[in-house]
């Protein structure tokens, strides 16, 4: 039986459908012409960035945040970290929450209620999402809870639809309430776009899709914070395979497709893996990821000129109604600005692409130069925080875009070898061939070890309840100094040897 795989782009769709005699054969279509369903031969795995460039772009449903009173403030301050320390023109990122609502009710450090909650008439007629994020609710959900049943009774009096509700303790439930915040409203402002676009893609029943952390999940399952690098995920496990055949221990990979840029690092077939708080997009999310960078310059990038400088994105034109190039009425982009500098065979699109059509608001070759750096960055930027010199790396290229870029990116990186697979243009979901089905429970016990231990077998049963058995299983504790924020993962036994511990 084939199996077939996807990688749902923003701008085109990659599919790899695997055959029982190991023939591979591929396809690459404009995604506002995709319904995935339809281009499955046999098992469906698929892998989307709907999620990725939703974040990106800021276009998530109208969200309310809805949280303690006096924390109302908590999305807009964040942490006060300043990625960007000496540029006096940045601006602070912009929560994905549209409204805030303060609520009065508090538990205490121990989950133990010290005020009751006190939920009014809510205002939901312009809301298509939820976030309920309670202090410490990690320990004791009830209060989460109960504002969550108030707004399905009260969109039901009210005869209206049921918003989407992300809670807090169901994504985050180890300690931190500006991870949760965070989390809580990448999950409602961005889930719902997510599974729209599953919906116009006719995902069929028992479809897996691909997690960020390179790992399977039921397609129904698939939420945005485990989405943001979904079908990136898969183009990390394609670098580490291609250059473990070509010979190489050390890889980067140039991911460039119409709408962003993925970049990522591999050494000796290990895959970059984060866990705790991860920032993608100036958002942070608290899910295990594999580490990528993404940056908004794709092929469909929009390029301007303000009279003061060139600009390549973040807008993108996506696939409808996409380039210039593409006929369609489009804005310029960096597909407009290689076509212009010869980069492009027009005639090897369906339908050709017209050169005719474009009008650049600048010389192409400038255009090009601010995008490749801006790749060239990314890639110094995961390189350079680890004291990592880049000259010994292969540099893999995939995606679509990439075979334009990946030879200027390299030299500009040292980099010596560029690697291009046969499947190249659709590695990504090449890669996803690699992965498997894993799921990961979490708990927060807040704790002396000492005083935990002894029924510590107890807290991992109760994990285990609600987790799939998938055959195999391990354990591991995140242990934390006293008085420190930052956590050392230890290995257990696996799950069959917890009990004898």
């Amino acid at each position: 039986m084939a199996r077939t795989y996807v990688d749902r782009g923003g701008t085109f769709t990659d599919v790899v459908t695997v055959h029982d005699t190991g023939q591979i054969e591929i396809t690459k279509v404009r995604s506002d012409e995709a319904v995935v369903g339809k281009l499955a031969k046999g098992p469906l795995i698929f892998g989307t960035t709907v999620a990725t460039n939703a974040l990106l772009e800021h276009k998530g449903v109208r969200t309310l945040l809805i949280i303690n009173e006096g924390l109302g403030d908590l999305p807009f301050i964040g942490d006060m970290t300043r990625p960007s320390l000496f540029d006096s023109d940045v601006s602070w990122p912009r929560p994905l929450c549209d409204r805030v609502l303060e609520l009065k009710g508090r538990l205490d450090v121990e989950g133990i209620e010290i005020e009751a909650l006190e939920i009014p008439y809510l205002d939901l007629g312009d809301i298509d999402a939820v976030a309920i994020v309670l202090t410490h609710s990690n320990l004791n959900p009830s209060h989460e809870l109960a504002v969550a049943e108030a707004i399905r009774r009260q969109s039901e009096e009210d005869a209206l639809p049921i918003p989407y509700i992300a809670l807090g303790h169901e994504l985050c439930p180890e300690v931190g309430m500006l991870a949760r915040v965070e989390t809580a409203l990448v999950d409602a402002a961005i889930t719902p776009v997510l599974h729209q676009s599953m919906l116009h893609d006719r995902i069929p029943p028992g479809t897996l899709a691909m997690r960020s952390d390179a790992s399977l999940c039921p397609a129904g399952d698939l939420r945005a914070p485990d989405a943001v690098l979904s079908g990136p995920a898969g183009g990390v496990l394609a670098v580490a395979h291609v250059a473990k055949q070509a010979g190489f221990e050390k890889a980067v990979g140039l991911d460039m497709g119409g709408t962003s840029t993925d970049v990522c690092r591999v050494h000796a077939g290990e895959l970059p893996r984060q866990e705790g708080d991860v920032r993608i997009a100036g958002v942070r999310i608290r899910r295990p990821i594999l580490e990528v960078a993404t940056i908004a310059a794709g092929g469909g990038s929009i390029l301007s000129n303000d009279g003061l400088r060139l600009r390549v994105g973040p807008e993108s034109a996506g696939a409808a109604p996409g380039p210039q190039c593409y006929g369609r009425g489009g804005p310029p982009t960096l597909t407009d600005a290689a076509l212009s500098a010869g980069l492009l065979d027009p005639d090897a699109f369906d339908p050709p692409l017209a050169l005719t059509e474009v009008s650049l608001p600048g010389p192409a070759d400038a255009y090009l130069d601010i995008g490749r750096e801006a790749m060239a960055q990314a890639l110094r930027k995961i390189a350079t925080s680890r004291g990592i010199d880049l000259g010994d790396h292969a540099l893999v290229s995939l995606g679509g875009a990439a075979g334009q870029h990946a030879a200027e990116v390299a030299a500009r990186l040292g980099v010596r070898t560029v690697l291009v697979h046969p499947c190249a243009s659709v590695l990504s979901a090449y890669g996803m061939t690699l992965s498997r089905r894993e799921e990961e429970r979490a708990t927060s016990v807040w704790l002396p070890l000492k005083q935990v231990w002894k029924t510590l077998p107890e807290y991992i049963a109760k994990l285990f309840q609600t987790t799939p058995n998938l055959g195999q299983s391990f354990v591991s504790l995140e242990l934390r100094y006293t008085g420190t924020d930052h956590a050392l993962e230890i290995p257990l036994l696996p799950n069959d040897q917890v009990e004898s511990v």
